[in-house]
C-alpha cells in the first residue's frame, strides 16, 4: 500500500511538471487494441497519440511507464481492457480526469485508428474519432495519429510543434507517371474486321496482341508513349482471312483523374504496321490512327494498366491482281482490350 501511495505521488508530480501554472486536464491512454497489426505496431501508434495529446496544449498526459507501474502494482490487467467500465476503473486508479482507449485496425490495405475519450468521474463517452490511411504503417504514425487526435479533441495541433521523426520510405504510387520514365508490357485480345462496299458477307474475327512500350512524361498531365505491337487482324469473308502485323505506334497520353492508388488516362496517336508475311491481294503495310482509354492502378506495390484501344485504318489494304480494290474502299479496324505491367 505504501508503495502504491508513493507511486501515485510521483505520478501526480510528473503530471504537474508538464505544464506548471496552467490548468490542464489530466489524461491517460491505454494501449490500442491490435486488429490485423502486430502488438508492437499498436504500442508505437499509442505512443505517437500520447505525444499528439500533449502537443494540443490542453492535457497533462501520463507517461506510459509510470502508468504501467501503478496499474501492475495493484494487479490491474491492462490486456483486454476495452469496456467503458474497465477503462473508467483504470482511470480512477491512475487518478486522472479522462481516459483514451481504442484500436488500430487493418483491413486489406486500409489502416484505421479508432479512439474514444471517457470521463472517469461519470463514465460518459465525451468524444469519438477515427482516421484512415491507405499507405504504410509509417504514414499512419506521421499523419493519421495527428488527424485522429485533432478530431477527438477539437484542437488544431500547431505544425511547428510536431516532433520530427526521420523515416525512410519508398515512393510508390500510380502517380509515378509524373515522376519519370517507365517501361511496360501489355497482352490482350482484339476484335477486327475489314470495312468495304461489297456483296460478300464480312464478319469480324478475334486475334491476340502483345506489345512493349515506354512512357515518357512531358508534364504533370501529359506523356508521350512509343510502342511496338504484334497484333492479329483480318476478317471472315466466307472463310477466315488473317492478317498479322508488327506495328510501330506513338501516342500522346493525358492524365484525366489521379487518385492515391490509381488514375485514369486517355490517348490519341498514329500507327504504321507491316505484314509479318506476304498475303495475296493485300498491301504489305497498313497505317492509321489510334484512340484509347486506360486505368492505371497499384496492387501490392506493383503497377498495372487496363486499356481499351481502337485502331482506325486509313488506307485501302486489299486489291485484286489488276490493282483494283475489290472490296470497294476497305480499311482495317480493330478494338483491343489489354492488361499490362509497368517495370
Amino acid at each position: 500500500m505504501i508503495k502504491r501511495v508513493l507511486l501515485s505521488m510521483i505520478l501526480i508530480a510528473l503530471i504537474a511538471a508538464q505544464s506548471p501554472g496552467e490548468e490542464r486536464i489530466t489524461i491517460a491512454i491505454l494501449d490500442l487494441e491490435a486488429s490485423g497489426v502486430s502488438t508492437a505496431e499498436a504500442v508505437s501508434i499509442t505512443n505517437r497519440i500520447r505525444n499528439e495529446l500533449f502537443l494540443t496544449g490542453r492535457y497533462k498526459v501520463v507517461e506510459r511507464g509510470a502508468m504501467q507501474e501503478i496499474l501492475t502494482e495493484v494487479g490491474f490487467q491492462m490486456a483486454g481492457c476495452t469496456s467503458s467500465e474497465c477503462i473508467v476503473q483504470a482511470g480512477r486508479i491512475l487518478g486522472v480526469q479522462q481516459m483514451v482507449a481504442g484500436s488500430l485496425d487493418k483491413l486489406g490495405q486500409l489502416y484505421t485508428i479508432n479512439l474514444r475519450m471517457i470521463n472517469v468521474e461519470t463514465g460518459e463517452i465525451l468524444a469519438v474519432a477515427s482516421a484512415d490511411c491507405r499507405d504504410e504503417i509509417e504514414d499512419v504514425a506521421l499523419k493519421s495519429t495527428k488527424e485522429a487526435v485533432e478530431k477527438l479533441t477539437g484542437v488544431k495541433i500547431p505544425i511547428e510543434n510536431e516532433p520530427i521523426i526521420p523515416i525512410k520510405k519508398e515512393i510508390k504510387s500510380t502517380k509515378f507517371r509524373n515522376l519519370g520514365m517507365k517501361v511496360g508490357i501489355k497482352i490482350g485480345c482484339g476484335r477486327s474486321y475489314i470495312s468495304g462496299n461489297t456483296n460478300v458477307h464480312i464478319y469480324s474475327i478475334y486475334g491476340p496482341s502483345a506489345s512493349i512500350f515506354l512512357y515518357i512524361p512531358l508534364s504533370a498531365q501529359f506523356g508521350f508513349q512509343p510502342e511496338i505491337t504484334g497484333i492479329g487482324k483480318g476478317a471472315d469473308m466466307d472463310g477466315r482471312y488473317e492478317l498479322n502485323y508488327c506495328k510501330i505506334e506513338s501516342s500522346i497520353k493525358y492524365l484525366v483523374k489521379s487518385f492515391e492508388h490509381h488514375n485514369y488516362q486517355i490517348g490519341a496517336g498514329l500507327y504504321y504496321g507491316t505484314l509479318s508475311y506476304d498475303a495475296d491481294y493485300v498491301k504489305s503495310f497498313d497505317m492509321g490512327f489510334i484512340l484509347d482509354v486506360g486505368a492505371n492502378f497499384e496492387i501490392y506495390k506493383h503497377d498495372f494498366i487496363i486499356e481499351i484501344k481502337r485502331y482506325f485504318g486509313s488506307i485501302d489494304i486489299a486489291q485484286d491482281s489488276s490493282g483494283n480494290y475489290f472490296l470497294g474502299g476497305n480499311h482495317n479496324y480493330t478494338l483491343v482490350l489489354s492488361i499490362g505491367y509497368y517495370f
